[in-house]
C-alpha cells in the first residue's frame, strides 16, 4: 500500500508542475486509494481471529 500511495502522491506533484489542474484532478483519487486501504485494514483485523480455524 505505501509504494501506490506514494507513487500517486509523486504523479501528483509531478503532474502539478505541468498542469495545476491535472494535479489537483488526482487529489480525490489519492483519498479514495487512501479510505479504501483503511477500510481493506480493517477487514482483515475483523478477520484476523478467525485465522488458524
Amino acid at each position: 500500500m505505501g509504494f501506490l500511495w506514494f507513487s500517486i502522491l509523486v504523479l501528483i506533484v509531478y503532474l502539478g508542475r505541468l498542469a495545476r489542474a491535472s494535479g489537483w484532478l488526482l487529489v480525490p483519487y489519492l483519498a479514495w486509494v487512501s479510505f479504501a486501504a483503511t477500510l481493506n485494514h480493517a477487514v482483515v483485523g475483523l478477520n484476523a481471529p478467525f485465522v488458524g480455524r
